[in-house]
């Protein structure tokens, strides 16, 4: 017996006009989500850089081809991973896109399944009025709460929807792209709010510099152990009597050189 996973959900009741409909009204709200999202990214992730950049520039750490942070190079590193995202299909802390496909069962009656990396996205789809959950899946119990029948009829509905081994939404459903992957550029003229505030500021970029200089202080660091290394850390790091001569070091440094504000000019185009 082939392993059988559909993480999917019914409609009912409306007509494919209607449903359709009714997605195009969810699109601008999922747009929406996307664009304070990744906002909210673009400005933790820059201010952490023009952070790094200030401290590791006053304690003489910086590479030789180090630049100070810009922010349209930054959203062009971003479009990179975009277009990455796009052609090689690969899972990405950047994509916001979301996809649902839909097959009708009956004049009203259509399965569906979302693609989408962001929980707030599905959680999002989930809240709508006719959203019904309905998985199956053959490889655990299935939950306490559905009968025996009703999952035996759930899965005759997705055996209808991919009937051989190898079918896929892309060969047996439609699809309704709701969001797309590249996002714009993210300036607000409040975005500064967004910012973190100084202390955790201070206490990220000490965090960065210990792991920075313990990972170099290791005989040997290479990809196969990179990954238990970091985890190491972690569990070091996690002791508040760990490394007190490195964080006073740069804990100092870095009150002595971070600003206190971030201001939205920081984060603007130059």
């Amino acid at each position: 017996m082939s392993t059988k996973i559909y993480y999917g959900f019914r409609v009912r009741g409306l007509t494919l006009k209607r449903f359709h409909a009714e997605l195009q009204k969810l699109r601008p709200k999922i747009e929406k989500l996307a664009d304070e999202e990744f906002r909210a990214y673009f400005v933790r992730e820059s201010v952490r850089r023009m952070d790094s950049y200030r401290v590791k520039k006053k304690l003489k750490l910086l590479k030789e081809d180090e630049k100070p942070f810009d922010s349209f190079q930054f959203y062009m590193e971003c479009q990179d991973e975009w277009r990455k995202i796009d052609r090689e299909s690969i899972r990405s802390t950047l994509d916001w896109s979301c996809e649902i496909s839909l097959f009708p069962l009956a004049a009203r009656d259509f399965l569906c399944c979302y693609f989408t990396e962001r929980d707030s996205i599905i959680e999002l789809i989930q809240a709508q009025p006719w959203f019904t959950e309905y998985a199956y899946y053959n490889n655990t119990d299935q939950p306490d709460d559905i009968s025996d029948e009703e999952w035996e009829q759930r899965k005759r509905d997705w055996d209808i929807v991919f009937p051989h081994w190898g079918d896929t939404p892309a060969k047996r459903m439609f699809t309704l792209k709701l969001t797309d992957t590249h996002r714009y550029f993210p300036w607000h003229k409040r975005m500064s709010r967004l910012a973190p505030d100084y202390e955790k500021r201070v206490r990220a970029i000490v965090r960065d510099l210990v792991f920075n200089r313990w990972i170099n202080s290791q005989s040997e660091v290479n990809s196969k152990n990179f990954l238990s290394l970091m985890f190491d850390f972690n569990d070091l790091y996690k002791k508040p009597d760990s490394f007190p001569e490195w964080r006073q070091e740069f804990e100092s440094v870095a009150r002595k050189t971070l600003p206190k504000r971030i201001t939205t000019k920081m984060l603007s185009v130059k």
